[in-house]
């Protein structure tokens, strides 16, 4: 691992195929050759490898999260989401990195509900972020409970002022709750940021 942490990733990889050779059933051996194989990107042979560890080691919680990640980036949501779910059950701790994950995959997954249930947790453990207050304002919204997202957002822009992408769903949030001159003002600043999306709403929206 220190090789691999330097960069040498031939010796690093001969290292832990020796490993696997003289202990077939060293999980953590075979767990660690996943994360060589993603940093060299072969997702395939990283997921092939996660599979044996957890094979050997039932509960190996890094390694369902890092095969739901994979999972996940190759959109496979579903499969992400039992990964997931494994992770926190294995885990005595609260893992609350597999938690976020989770939310985020069970909103991708139209589950509203259990996306806010883990996001809230995540609060309230580890308390607010300016992303987790805009991800928190984004389910919300799809709630209808425009006040709530708005006080997210806002939230989240007073400790990030510089977030163009929580400007701009501020703006639609400001828009849904019925007043648009609010809305054009957060897309204008979200424009002035960067953000495309805020500048498109200015150009086709924010009309005066």
């Amino acid at each position: 691992m220190v090789l691999l942490q330097n960069q040498r990733l031939d010796e690093a990889e001969s290292s832990l195929r020796k490993a696997v050779e003289l202990a077939p059933d060293f999980a953590l051996a075979w767990y660690n050759l996943s994360r060589l194989y993603e940093v060299q990107g072969k997702e395939q042979e990283a997921l092939a490898h996660l599979d044996k560890a957890i094979a050997l080691q039932e509960d190996l919680a890094k390694a369902y999260f890092d095969r739901a990640r994979l999972r996940g980036a190759q959109g496979d949501t579903r499969g992400a989401l039992a990964d997931y779910n494994e992770a926190i059950a294995a885990q005595s701790e609260p893992y609350l990195q597999a938690y976020l994950n989770r939310g985020l995959t069970r909103k991708m997954l139209g589950d509203f509900g259990g996306a806010l249930a883990d996001i809230n947790h995540v609060i309230e453990l580890e308390g607010t972020s300016p992303e987790l207050l805009k991800t928190r304002g984004n389910i919300h919204l799809i709630y209808g409970l425009y006040n709530k997202a708005l006080l997210d957002l806002t939230t989240a822009i007073q400790m990030s002022p510089d977030f163009a992408e929580a400007w701009f769903n501020r703006g639609i949030a400001h828009l849904l709750n019925g007043d648009p001159l609010s809305a054009c003002s957060d897309f204008q600043k979200s424009a002035e940021l960067g953000y495309e999306k805020g500048k498109e709403k200015v150009k086709y929206f924010c009309v005066y």
